[in-house]
């Protein structure tokens, strides 16, 4: 309902207004109804107001006056001015205004209920145009924000990309800025509290940058923004370490900001990006909480940062099936690798690293490593108890493990053979994109009942497990350097290439074009 002021110091007059005119009936609420100005005032200034029907001629401050104020407190505010025939200064001075009408004492309550429609009409349209400014807007955003994250990925080339938006020739590096450990430092917090933390931080990030006018951000996930500076990498990171040395003070979270090198011209700056990208990497070496420049690194330890990733991969999707000793292969390549740095600090990293993933990995099956395993990761200084790698090794497969077992089980519940035919089913119309409705069509029950039967077994909802189907057979379509990707996208289901690129980086962390390059 909008909402509507009354003001009249003729108590009778207000007591007319609020009881002749049907206001629930036109939609409208009478918020307050007072007699003074300066009570009017006093409300303006503490709430929205849609329309103001006041009495022009009042002592001390007449309507006039609070007309006036009212406008600089309420730009969109509608007014109504009530008075007698001798106050025709007064009606002057309200159409200079440009007051929205002008109603005579005595009162005709059809002429200002008709009034009162006419103005509810022009508040509606007012607003619908308003909103929809505010989407072309924030449409155009999006727009130009998707089309430089598509030509950095690599998705599109630079001459696409520039019919659309304008690279700047003064632009020089990519930044990335990542929140670290989300899911452990905010683990007791709710999915929607997270994000609101997540999303100060980054809003904290995108009004520092443009203060400073450091270069244009966007986001490319919701725990990473990239920043394409005008700056040498040297003279941005100053500004940069502000960042980290704020979010650090100022609560549980951190952050790791990788700094790509010099692009020479535009053209160059997609290798900028993955720079930084790779930059952002190898904080599971060198730490977080700190910039890492791409100079930093070595060729052999991108690598090794990539390598990881697939091993971790093939491990935790061995966990459902319980097939331990896939999992025990897998962790003793891992503690191979670490063995072979000779460095306790970067085995303590790496058995973090293990355990955040794990955790992450746990939330696809609405679990979490806290209620599963009983480890509270904000603070896994147990790792720095143990005296050698066989130690940490051991402590890691019991709990992969537990993790394997309980997830197990998980699986072996009523209605498996029912949940195994559906699985099937999806399996053999990736294609189609099929929905719950053609499932439960296919196998005679409702829709209500097969959601609710496949959530309780696979701890997914339908259109969530739908998604990792999808996602998981693009992944291996992906090892056929024949099949472009856009072919992928459209055998598994996908018609928006730009949809199927954010779930696919969403899912694996890697964007399409960065899997199969590193495939």
């Amino acid at each position: 309902m909008l909402k509507v002021l009354l003001v009249d110091d003729e108590k009778l007059d207000l007591s007319g207004l609020r009881q002749l005119i049907p206001w629930n009936d036109l939609d409208l609420e009478v918020v307050h109804a007072v007699n003074s100005a300066f009570a009017a005032l006093e409300i303006l200034s503490q709430q929205h107001i849609d329309i103001l029907i006041s009495d022009i001629r009042m002592p001390i401050m007449t309507g006039l006056e609070l007309g006036i104020r009212a406008k600089e407190l309420i730009p969109t505010l509608k007014i109504v001015f009530i008075s007698g025939y001798e106050d025709f200064q007064y009606a002057k001075k309200a159409i200079e205004m440009e007051v929205s009408a002008y109603v005579l004492k005595p009162v005709d309550y059809q002429e200002l209920i008709q009034v009162l429609v006419s103005l509810k009409d022009t508040i509606v349209e007012e607003l619908t145009q308003r909103q929809l400014i505010n989407r072309v807007e924030a449409s155009a955003i999006y727009v130009k924000q998707e089309v430089l994250f598509q030509w950095l990925e690599g998705a599109i080339d630079f001459v696409e990309a520039e019919r659309v938006i304008t690279i700047q020739p003064g632009w020089k590096c990519i930044s990335i800025l990542e929140i670290d450990d989300v899911l452990w430092k905010l683990g007791e917090k709710s999915d929607l509290e997270r994000a609101e933390i997540v999303s100060d931080i980054i809003s904290y990030f995108e009004k520092e940058i443009e203060k400073g006018k450091w270069g244009e951000s966007f986001l490319i996930e919701n725990h990473r923004i990239a920043l394409v500076s005008p700056m040498f990498p040297n003279e941005l990171e100053g500004k940069l370490q502000h960042l980290v040395d704020a979010i650090r003070t100022s609560g549980p979270l951190s952050i790791t900001i990788g700094i790509g090198r010099i692009a020479n011209k535009c053209e160059d700056l997609p290798i900028s990006y993955q720079q930084a990208k790779e930059a952002i990497s190898l904080k599971m070496f060198l730490g977080k909480d700190r910039i890492i420049h791409s100079s930093e690194h070595k060729v052999s330890m991108v690598q090794n940062a990539q390598d990881l990733n697939k091993i971790l991969e093939a491990m935790f999707q061995a966990l459902p099936h319980y097939e331990l000793v896939h999992i025990d292969d897998r962790l003793n390549e891992l503690l191979s690798f670490a063995a072979s740095v000779q460095n306790k600090q970067m085995v303590y990293n790496l058995a973090v690293f293990i355990i955040s993933k794990l955790d992450a990995f746990l939330k696809d099956y609405h679990e979490d490593i806290q209620s599963l395993l009983g480890l509270d990761l904000k603070n896994l200084d147990i790792l720095l108890k143990f005296e050698t790698l066989y130690d940490i090794q051991s402590w890691l497969r019991r709990r992969l493990f537990e993790a394997a077992e309980i997830l197990y089980n998980k699986k072996m519940k009523p209605n498996r053979k029912l949940v195994i035919a559906i699985e099937k089913y999806i399996e053999d119309n990736l294609a189609a994109n099929v929905s719950l409705k053609d499932v439960a069509s296919q196998f005679g029950y409702s829709p209500n009942y097969l959601g609710k039967v496949f959530k309780d077994d696979s701890g997914l909802t339908f259109s969530d497990y739908m998604t990792q189907k999808r996602l998981q057979r693009a992944k291996e379509l992906m090892q056929n350097p024949t099949m472009k990707i856009y072919e992928i996208a459209d055998l598994v289901g996908y018609n928006n290439r730009t949809f199927f690129n954010r779930q696919f980086k969403d899912m694996f962390g890697l964007s399409p074009s960065d899997y199969r390059r590193q495939s």
